[in-house]
């Protein structure tokens, strides 16, 4: 059984690198088995199909990406607002980069047809939680309505993200990020507004 177990984590693995590095119509039963050096009828054995192996694969990345996104167990600003701004930093960072995507949730969801497909019930909950988390910081920041305004910063998150992924250039990309920082200080000054 630990054989079995193995190569379903070597095949979610595989489908999750191939999901972050180029997006979720590089993810196959084919392209996974090779890359986690099982057979196809392995993959198979595990998964229904591409999207049971994409669900897979996101389920064990939205943990992850919840924690790098708002900074969970690393170091960052004490003050929660700034935890907060913080997402907006990372995200700049990260779409400096050549290969960014954009959120890989997104992507999924968007990806095919249809509510009715698990990965996007997937997606849902990962957008779900990370309001959850912003809800948590702009209470502990003491923000009337916390998860209004949360959920207010996490339609900034994914605009300045999907704006971000369509840009031409990376500078654009931070650009863009950098505006989205901007709309949400405002959101969270008291006071403030965009």
């Amino acid at each position: 059984m630990t054989g079995s177990h193995d190569a379903r984590e070597r095949l979610v693995a595989a489908a999750e690198r191939m999901l972050v590095g180029s997006g979720p119509r590089a993810v196959s039963m084919d392209a996974a088995s090779a890359a986690a050096g099982a057979g196809k009828m392995s993959a198979y054995r595990h998964f229904a199909d591409k999207d049971d192996l994409l669900t897979a694969a996101l389920e064990q990345y939205n943990p992850r990406h919840i924690a790098w996104l708002v900074g969970v167990g690393r170091p960052g600003p004490a003050d929660p607002v700034r935890r907060i701004l913080s997402v907006f930093d990372r995200l700049e960072s990260a779409a400096g980069g050549e290969s960014f995507r954009g959120c890989p949730f997104v992507d999924a969801a968007l990806a095919g047809p249809g509510p009715g497909r698990r990965a996007v019930n997937v997606a849902a909950r990962h957008k779900e939680e990370l309001i959850q988390e912003l809800t948590r910081l702009a209470a502990q920041a003491g923000r009337p309505e916390p998860g209004e305004l949360a959920a207010a910063v996490a339609l900034v998150i994914d605009g300045a993200t999907v704006q971000a992924a369509l840009a031409a250039d990376p500078a654009s990309r931070q650009r863009i990020v950098r505006r989205g920082r901007r709309i949400a200080e405002a959101l969270l000054t008291p006071g403030g507004q965009p």
